[in-house]
């Protein structure tokens, strides 16, 4: 998670120095981008740890409905954003389908451990 946040926060910081460095200016105007999709891989820790935890408590079952959640959204909301902002919205699309799971897999194991 600390790698995740790390990355996310250089990304914030230098991503777009990065992009303009690295493509020499072909994606001018993609900066917001780059800040948006930095989000990306710290949800997808976030959501690593959880589905871990629910495979360590043997709660396969939770693990598939959160990510059969994350379908859902991402195939009715995120292709609508998609369709609607370009880029833009492809990359919201990701980020909620992603919060998705992890909201999805927070909520599993706070009541899978008030069962307990």
């Amino acid at each position: 998670v600390l790698g995740a946040l790390a990355y996310g926060l250089f990304l914030m910081i230098f991503g777009d120095t990065v992009l303009s460095v690295v493509y020499r200016g072909r994606y001018a105007g993609y900066e917001p981008l780059v800040r948006l999709s930095a989000l990306l891989p710290v949800t997808a820790a976030f959501v690593a740890v959880l589905g871990g935890v629910l495979r360590a408590h043997e709660r396969m079952k939770l693990v598939f409905h959160s990510y059969g959640a994350s379908t859902v959204v991402s195939l009715t909301l995120g292709l609508f954003a998609m369709y609607r902002w370009g880029p833009l919205g492809a990359v919201a699309g990701l980020l909620l389908s992603s919060l998705t799971t992890g909201c999805w897999m927070a909520v599993a194991i706070r009541r899978d451990l008030a069962r307990a």
